[in-house]
């Protein structure tokens, strides 16, 4: 951060306002220092641009249940990163389910397509809702097929928890989890932030940092999630770092 933003920052905290990064770039989300070879991108829709820029070499995995995406991610992608397309839904178990598109006015919503039911208040705002039959599979068992270590990204709209429950073998060798975790009632059935976090730590994970953080605007947020285990939950402390140094020059 310059000085200008600093003085900037300074002067907007004091009158009950706080500056804050955009996190959803590339250059912030490879600051954090994962190493990976293979990103698996589930529920990717038209992409994750910043994603992609963190990690330009990594070899890519998008997984997403509507087929209809794969033409639009080759056009968009297929110069810029080396990827396999999965036509399929991810969950605890293979299968098969049911994906809800909805329709809100006289637009099809393919980012807001779920394997779950919408609850009432979030039926009323669609005009219609398309159920497809789509293919379900384990993360497990896409990932063996790839190479390690990985990075996780989930957006699978309230199904975050069962791609984690069939996640088990590939999250032993997974950097890092980013993922978009429910922060209100959407789905009938759905999950509390505070039960995805009770299964990320589970596995050994716990909250990193938010990339795009919780909001009253917003029924979600963007978080990722580390091993615990790693030199990321070392421990550190800015401010006495600071203070210490100026007590060592003084």
């Amino acid at each position: 951060m310059d000085e200008t933003v600093q003085r900037l920052s300074r002067r907007l905290k004091r009158r009950g306002y706080q500056v804050l990064p955009n996190k959803e770039t590339g250059e912030y989300v490879r600051s954090l220092g994962f190493q990976v070879q293979t990103v698996f991108d589930v529920g990717v829709a038209g992409g994750t641009a910043h994603l992609y820029a963190a990690f330009p070499e990594s070899k890519f995995v998008l997984i997403e249940p509507i087929a209809d995406y794969e033409a639009k991610l080759r056009r968009k992608w297929a110069d810029k990163i080396d990827f396999d397309f999965h036509a399929c839904g991810v969950g605890a178990e293979n299968g098969e389910t049911t994906l809800r598109i909805p329709t809100v006015g006289a637009r099809s919503m393919g980012t807001r397509a779920t394997m779950l039911e919408f609850d009432d208040a979030a039926t009323a705002q669609m005009s219609k809702i398309e159920e497809r039959h789509v293919p379900v599979k384990t993360l497990d068992e896409i990932a063996s097929s790839y190479k390690g270590p990985f990075g996780l990204k989930i957006d699978t709209e309230g199904f975050e928890i069962e791609v984690v429950r069939g996640a088990s073998e590939m999250l032993k060798n997974c950097a890092f989890v980013l993922a978009e975790v429910s922060t209100r009632r959407r789905y009938q059935g759905g999950y509390k932030f505070s039960d995805f976090v009770s299964v990320m730590a589970e596995h050994g994970f716990e909250l990193h940092d938010f990339i795009r953080p919780p909001s009253l605007q917003a029924t979600d947020c963007d978080a990722i999630f580390a091993p615990f285990n790693s030199s990321l939950f070392d421990y550190r402390d800015l401010k006495l770092s600071r203070v210490a140094s100026k007590d060592t020059k003084s």
